[in-house]
């Protein structure tokens, strides 16, 4: 190579270079923004994954809890019994096995419930105390779980015989104080539901009738 080419070559990046630099560039740069689009929709559909699976397993555990309620009655402070199991549109209180233990190992009143927070977001909120066979003996509840943080809709209804002899029917409100529902439509909708509507959750509680004591 004459003295002359390695001049140029010192010399720096060619036009051609620069241009072609220059290129790939703007290529990067116009790529950029898709690519961090690609990403945030990629984390908003994860976080609704795990919302929707939120709302999957709080369905199924409460499926699983509503299902043992135990056909059990309280004596009230007048000394009259009524069922240990009083349903309502948006709160139901029932008496179950323990949650962790295997069953018979102990019964706990459960209440679950809907929680408006000061943004008036809704939780799904499980507590639980020890069963107790009176109502004054009634203690504050021992354990709370937030089953689902993100709850834009919640509500009960109940399937049975309003009344001895009466026709089963639908009710939002379940007292009857000598038998519980056959049936316990849970219906739970979170954010990730909103371009959905999920169906119902039907529980077939499985025992209704309490025993007569004589």
């Amino acid at each position: 190579r004459t003295r002359q080419d390695h001049n140029r070559a010192d010399a720096g990046f060619s036009l051609i270079e620069v241009l072609v630099a220059l290129a790939l560039l703007a290529l990067l740069l116009a790529a950029m923004p898709s690519t961090l689009q690609l990403g945030r929709r990629a984390w908003e559909s994860s976080e609704t994954i795990d919302r929707a699976g939120a709302a999957t397993i709080a369905t199924s555990f409460l499926q699983n809890r509503i299902a043992q309620a135990m056909p059990l009655q309280r004596k009230r402070a007048d000394g009259s019994m009524h069922a240990a199991f009083d349903g309502r549109a948006d709160t139901v209180t029932f008496v179950a096995p323990s949650i962790d233990g295997p069953p018979g190992t102990g019964l706990f009143i459960f209440t679950l419930t809907a929680r408006v927070s000061d943004n008036a977001q809704s939780a799904l909120v499980l507590q639980w105390r020890p069963y107790q066979s009176s109502f004054e003996n009634d203690a504050q509840p021992i354990g709370e779980r937030v089953l689902l943080s993100d709850s834009t809709a919640f509500g009960l209804r109940y399937l049975g015989r309003h009344t001895p002899g009466a026709p089963r029917g639908w009710t939002e409100t379940w007292q009857r104080i000598d038998a519980l529902p056959e049936l316990v439509e849970l219906r739970i909708r979170s954010r990730s539901d909103m371009a959905s509507s999920p169906p119902p959750t039907i529980i077939e509680l499985l025992a209704q009738n309490i025993p007569r004591y004589e």
